[in-house]
């Protein structure tokens, strides 16, 4: 019975089902989106690790294109390598090989106050930065870059804001023309209730008959 029942229910609610459709599609999505990131953490992992052990360098350069490959972010990566890092040791993860992981956690550090800047920026910082601490020890000397580092971020978060900003009055539009449309569709086929009662009615009499 619910195969003639279903129809003017499904039409009478058709706006409401349709985006509560929606948001399941929407949850479901998200919820597998936060699984591929594990997964393709754990293969950046699983990558260094083969590397490392068997004999091959991994910089911090292959870190950030590993990560980029996967759609991971370099606070991701970073993270990946500490996880990686963290492990106990075994037949695979001995010493030496921890001692390499730790040397690349130290450099991928190093990068971490300028992880929210461009690569081609962060890249040539880290190098500045670098070449600042080899060629002084006074403190504040070292510290030269701070400032122009604080500027560059504070630019870099300006223009994510607006980025964010765009996407959301552009989110916001789509679903107010899918609203109209749905609530335009809802009113131009929902059934009157007196249609509805009918419908219902020969439901039921047809599933009676079918009962004898």
């Amino acid at each position: 019975m619910l195969d003639v029942l279903l129809p003017p229910l499904v039409t009478a609610t058709g706006g409401a089902a349709v985006v509560a459709a929606l948001f399941t599609v929407g949850s479901y999505l998200l919820r597998d989106r936060g699984k591929d990131k594990s997964d393709e953490s754990r293969q950046l992992r699983d990558l260094i690790l083969n590397r490392i052990v068997h004999g091959v360098p991994v910089s911090r350069s292959d870190v950030s294109r590993f990560a980029s490959a996967r759609g991971l972010s370099s606070s991701e990566a970073h993270d990946a390598v500490e996880r990686l890092y963290s492990e106990e040791l075994s037949d695979v993860i001995t010493a030496e090989v921890l001692q390499t992981v730790g040397s690349l956690l130290g450099e991928l550090e190093m990068q971490q106050p300028y992880e929210t800047l461009p690569a081609e920026v962060r890249q040539s910082l880290v190098r500045l930065n670098k070449l600042v601490r080899a060629e002084t020890r006074d403190e504040e000397d070292r510290q030269v870059l701070t400032p122009i580092v604080s500027t560059l971020t504070n630019y870099a978060g300006l223009e994510k804001q607006k980025r964010r900003q765009a996407a959301h009055v552009i989110a916001a539009y789509v679903i107010g023309v899918a609203s109209v449309i749905l609530g335009g569709t809802a009113l131009l086929y929902t059934p009157s209730p007196a249609e509805l009662a009918n419908h219902i009615v020969d439901a039921l009499q047809i599933a009676s008959r079918s009962d004898e």
